[in-house]
Parts: C-alpha cells; structure tokens; sequence
C-alpha cells in the first residue's frame, strides 16, 4: 500500500512540476446576468445574448480551474443578501453551493465562487447560470438571483493538461483559501 502511494505521489509531483512551466494564460470573459432570462427552452449557447461567450468557451476540452469575480458595483453584503433569499426561499428547486457562516465570509472578497471541472467548461458556466435543464445539478444559479440584482462577473478559465484532472481538487481549495470566495465552501 505505502508503494501505491509513494508512486502516486512522485507521479504527482512530475505533472505539476512539468504543469509549472506550460501554464497558459488566464482566459477572461465577462458576463452581465441582467441579461439572463429562463433559458430551459432555448439552447443559451446560440443566444444573441450569449452565442459569443459560448463560442469561445465550447472549445475548451481540457481540466479548467476558474472563478468568478464581481467587477459590478454590487457590495458583497448585497451579492450574500440575495443568494441568501433565493436559497432559503421555500419553493426553491435548484441546488446551490453551500454558504460558509456569516462569521467566516470575507465581506471584502470580490470572488464569488472557485470551482474546477475535468472537461467542457461551457457546460459548467450554463449550470452556474442557472441555464441547466436539471435543477438537482449543483450550480450558482445565477438567473434566480443576480439577475434582479445586475450583478456583472468576469469568469476567469485557467486550462490544464489533461493528467492534472485527477489534481485540480487540490490546486482548486489552495486557490478557494488565497482568495476568499463569497459562496462555496473549501474545506
């Protein structure tokens, strides 16, 4: 068993130290959730709203580590406010990230949310939007509440190598603990 680990772990270390040198840019797109509306009819990929933002996410294959900034002027006291109301709200149907306590929320933060996904970011952006035809797919859900509150993001994708996958956790909660997220824990 310690064999197992042992060469799980120097495998490990070779990816991320050959991932330190390949490191790509940051991709940055912007997204103004006053433009949302129910999209569970209509595909949001080929809307006039957002056909380009989905053009330029769809091709993206590789494991993705992002995380959404507010660039609005939305307070964070008002961004929390209203996640708040629409996860509390008794007819609620979607599932939502989990909110650290009021205590623990860095009230000076602009980062909304950090996640990771293993491959096709775009399908993980319609879930945050709350675009995703199943409601029991954990996701921001930005429709039901930035919406009202016209919060405007800018989604930061940063692309991995495809033997980083099975990393990402661990780069993911290290990134959650540096920047403070308003929503989501990372424990």
């Amino acid at each position: 068993m310690k064999k197992i680990i042992t060469d799980y772990l120097i495998e490990a270390s070779n990816i991320l130290a050959v991932q330190t040198t390949t490191l790509p840019e940051i991709k940055k797109f912007e997204i103004d959730c006053s433009q949302l509306k129910e999209f569970l009819k209509e595909d949001i990929r080929y809307s006039e709203e957002f056909k380009e933002l989905f053009k330029k996410l769809m091709p993206i294959k590789a494991p993705c580590l992002y995380w959404y900034r507010v660039i609005s002027e939305n307070t964070s006291t008002e961004i929390i406010n209203s996640f708040k109301v629409y996860r509390n709200h008794a007819e609620r149907d979607r599932s939502v990230p989990a909110l650290n306590t009021d205590n623990s929320i860095d009230l000076t933060s602009r980062i909304l949310y950090v996640g990771k996904f293993k491959r096709g970011i775009y399908g993980r952006v319609i879930q945050h939007l709350g675009c995703f035809s199943s409601a029991q797919t954990q996701g921001l859900q930005l429709y039901y509440w930035a919406q009202k509150i016209g919060l405007k993001l800018e989604l930061n994708v940063l692309e991995f190598e495809h033997n980083m996958a099975d990393i990402l956790p661990i780069v993911e909660f290290a990134l959650a603990k540096e920047l403070h997220p308003l929503i989501g824990k990372h424990k």
